[in-house]
């Protein structure tokens, strides 16, 4: 048996299990995270001092017969670190083998794994008390096939979804990465490392010397009701805090409940802020049910929770809407969960009397280079319009006495309210407000058509991209007579033979990799002197991973971008007996599945009819179904071959006898 176990729980009563485990004679492995923090109740450090060292030596003294080290940073214990006798130390790539080699040990054994909680990492970067890490991946779209590959392995919630044109794919929210870097274990070529810079934002020098009208003050005849709703990382409570001193400031009474729930994972949380004339008028710290006057809504999601919901009023609560939406941690768990933005904004519009959105991550992103102004952005908004009790004098006052990237937050303070005072203006800045995590509006088939079979002749030339447009025409036209008036057949091949036809091989992702566009992208995220690497794990030159046994990244400099360019020029051996890659068993695998594919539509339209055309739909679509590359792709392939199989045997109910021979 495996156990987990955080080091905040093993020191207050964490070692009495492990020690009755011991007495019971348990075949039992404790995994220990030591990460310095006690994560369930806020991020406290541990009151007594415990270290890892000292750890081995108290597990080694119940009778733990194995104690093993894992570390982020194993050369921490290469020097005399006074670790128990036996105890042996590994870098975290090894875990999962550990695991495996301390399964057959008899009696109790541990793991500590020892790195440092990575909220804490974030927080003390942005407060100078830890340096920042000079590297930072980013995912180049075109490449990344939206496996999801990179979220199995690092289970993080900066690995966000991004809609494109050719479906959802990832990208790294910059603000949030704690930089640990293992989503570069996820297999793919996607990811390139941009080493030193700095993350670029727009000059808003003249938009922030703008002058702005003085904002009206929320009256206070009764007690004022203000909530927060966020998640984990993005400031709700420091938010609260500032709000609350500035009312502080200027004589009021106020009562604040922060309710941070799993800030520490990136959960939900929230914060009431009651400000009144005297103590006396405020019974309680949380908001009443109904009573909410101001709901600053930072994460849509969160906010149109029903306890979010129920402390609002149709009649009352003033909604601000931050139009971003921050992926939840369902979709760790289902990559392709989707989120209906408009069906959100709906709920709490309907638990509001006035509802106004801005997107404020985008513009801190854009105009701060950080997304964790955008609270304070939301702040300035509500003040401009008038919504809170408190005076721009004293939010000015409160964010100095908090100390805390001052001049920055005054800033993010103004922009906000400028946004409210003059939205077309900031908007210019920043090319227009935008939707995020919403599927970009499709364009219509002749145009997608157009679009694919351009791409399939830089790709390859015009004959594969004749090819393509042939097939799409005669489905186009089976289609038409079997029901006539509907195109979705013809759509969804349309993208699927795109899919399958355009193979991401060598020759493709390095064409991609150094696309101009690409360069430019990453220029539109950093300034200054910085260098790209490339991380790739190319069959024959890496080594296995001992866990899964995949190739493992190797990281190439910038010298490795002229080989790539010269490598996508080649492409004119694709597939010819000169083809270096064509003894690669997943190449063949590739090939094979696009030529069956194609045949395979043939004989669907020799027998579509409105009894079949829904299956037949299903199928043309499975291509879509196989993503990402090398073993990820081998495991989603033979997933969509066993569903081809049920769908195939079942395509043609009207005429089994067809099917089967088709079959």
């Amino acid at each position: 048996m495996f156990a987990n176990l955080g080091d905040g729980t093993y020191v207050h009563s964490g070692i009495l299990a492990i020690r009755q485990a011991i007495a019971a004679h348990a075949n039992i492995t404790y995994k220990i995270l030591f990460n310095g923090a006690v994560a369930m109740t806020g991020g406290q450090g541990m009151d007594d001092g415990m270290d890892v060292p000292n750890m081995t030596h108290q597990l080694a003294a119940e009778g733990v017969v194995r104690i093993a080290v894992v570390a982020e940073d194993p050369s921490r214990y290469q020097t005399d670190t006074h670790l128990a006798a036996g105890t042996t130390v590994h870098p975290r790539e090894e875990l999962e083998s550990l695991e495996r080699s301390f399964r057959g040990v008899r009696g109790v054994t541990a793991i500590i794994f020892d790195q440092m909680c990575a909220t804490e990492k974030r927080r003390m970067r942005k407060r100078g008390l830890l340096p920042e890490p000079a590297a930072r991946p980013f995912i180049n779209e075109l490449v990344c096939e939206g496996c999801g590959d990179c979220t199995v392995k690092s289970n993080c919630m900066s690995i966000e979804p991004v809609e494109t044109e050719f479906g959802r794919k990832r990208r790294i929210n910059q603000s949030s990465c704690n930089k640990d870097y293992s989503c570069l274990d996820g297999f793919c070529p996607s990811f390139v490392m941009v080493t030193g810079g700095a993350r670029r934002h727009l000059d808003i020098t003249d938009l922030l010397a703008e002058p702005l009208p003085a904002p009206v003050q929320a009256p206070l005849a009764q007690a004022h009701n203000t909530l927060i709703s966020g998640i984990g990382g993005l400031g709700v409570t420091t938010l609260a805090g500032i709000l609350s001193m500035a009312a502080h400031l200027e004589g009021r009474a106020v009562r604040t409940l922060n309710q941070p729930g799993l800030a520490q994972k990136g959960g939900a949380v929230s914060s009431h802020i009651r400000v009144a004339g005297t103590t006396a008028e405020l019974a309680t710290s949380s908001v009443p049910l109904g009573e909410a006057d101001l709901h600053l809504a930072y994460d849509m999601i969160v906010a149109a929770r029903p306890p979010m919901r129920e402390r609002m009023d149709a009649g009352r609560t003033a909604t601000l809407i931050n139009r971003n939406l921050h992926p939840t941690s369902g979709f760790l768990k289902d990559t392709d969960k989707t989120y209906d933005q408009d069906g959100l904004e709906t709920d709490i519009q309907k638990s509001s009397r006035a509802v106004e959105s801005v997107d404020a991550s985008l513009l801190a992103e854009k105009l701060m280079g950080s997304e964790v102004f955008g609270n304070m952005i939301m702040l300035g908004y509500a003040l401009q319009k008038g919504w809170l009790p408190v005076s721009p004098e004293a939010l000015d006052n409160a964010i100095i006495l908090n100390q805390a990237s001052v001049e920055d937050n005054r800033k993010a303070l103004k922009l906000g309210r400028l946004a409210a005072a003059s939205p077309d203006r900031v908007a210019a800045c920043v090319g227009g407000f935008q939707k995020n995590l919403s599927p970009a509006p499709s364009p219509d088939l002749k145009t997608t058509i157009a679009d694919r079979a351009g791409y399939l002749e830089i790709y390859q030339n015009q004959y594969y991209a004749a090819r393509y447009r042939a097939l799409v025409t005669k489905v186009q036209m089976a289609e038409d007579e079997a029901m006539p008036g509907t195109t979705t057949l013809t759509e969804t091949v349309a993208r699927a033979a795109f899919a399958v036809m355009m193979i991401k091989d060598e020759y493709e992702v390095a064409r991609l990799l150094t696309l101009p566009d690409f360069t430019r992208q990453i220029g539109d995220y950093f300034t200054g002197d910085y260098k790209v690497s490339y991380q790739l794990a190319p069959s024959w030159l890496a080594s296995k991973n001992d866990g899964d046994g995949a190739p493992r990244k190797i990281s190439f400099g910038a010298w490795l971008t002229p080989v790539l360019k010269i490598l996508a020029k080649f492409k004119f051996l694709r597939e010819t007996p000169l083809d270096p890659f064509n003894l690669d068993a997943l190449r063949r695998t590739e090939r094979r599945l696009r030529d069956d594919y194609l045949a395979r539509i043939d004989q669907i339209i020799a027998d579509l009819g409105p009894h079949n055309h829904a299956r037949a739909i299903d199928m043309a679509a499975l291509p879509l179904e196989i993503r990402g590359y090398g073993h990820v792709k081998e495991k989603s392939i033979l997933k969509a071959e066993r569903r081809l199989q049920t769908l195939w045997a079942n395509f043609s109910t009207a005429a089994p006898e067809q099917t089967q021979m088709l079959g």
